[in-house]
């Protein structure tokens, strides 16, 4: 029997997109209950404000109460630069916002921090999304204790 005090802590780095309900939906459809922490980062895109409204409902859906909301409104400062595909290009953007979410998901005490992301089958684009996160999840590892500065 599962009590309150055992259930996994899982947060997700949710946009408030398709992949992200989707992530939610199939996080609470596991056998075993967890808690579930909605991570959003308001990274300056025009869209910021409406995904983080997609969030919201999606939360009211699921009857979720436990939402985290980090501001990097400066994370694409300069929309002139561009990725040839459109996609605005910000130095360092990626492993920004995934230290920004670990971060988060440390602070709350959460187990795990999920990242639905698409790369479209692109091999590369995969590979550099797992080594980023692994990156992360290994400078989350050899973080120094606390005042040892």
């Amino acid at each position: 029997m599962w009590t309150m005090a055992s259930r996994r802590h899982i947060a997700i780095l949710h946009s408030g997109g398709p992949r992200s309900l989707t992530a939610t939906a199939r996080v609470l459809n596991q056998p075993e209950p967890v808690r579930l922490t909605l991570i959003h980062v308001y990274d300056g895109q025009p869209a910021g404000p409406q995904r983080l409204e997609y969030l919201r409902r999606q939360a009211d859906h699921y009857t979720l109460t436990t939402l985290r909301e980090i501001e990097l409104p400066d994370l694409y400062r300069d929309p002139a630069h561009r990725h040839p595909d459109g996609r605005p290009h910000a130095p360092l953007a990626t492993p920004r916002l995934l230290t920004a979410a670990m971060a988060a998901a440390t602070e709350i005490g959460a187990d795990e921090l999920h990242w639905p992301i698409a790369v479209n089958g692109e091999l590369e684009a995969t590979a550099t999304a797992q080594e980023q996160q692994m990156l992360i999840q290994q400078l989350t590892e050899l973080e120094s204790p606390a005042g040892a500065i």
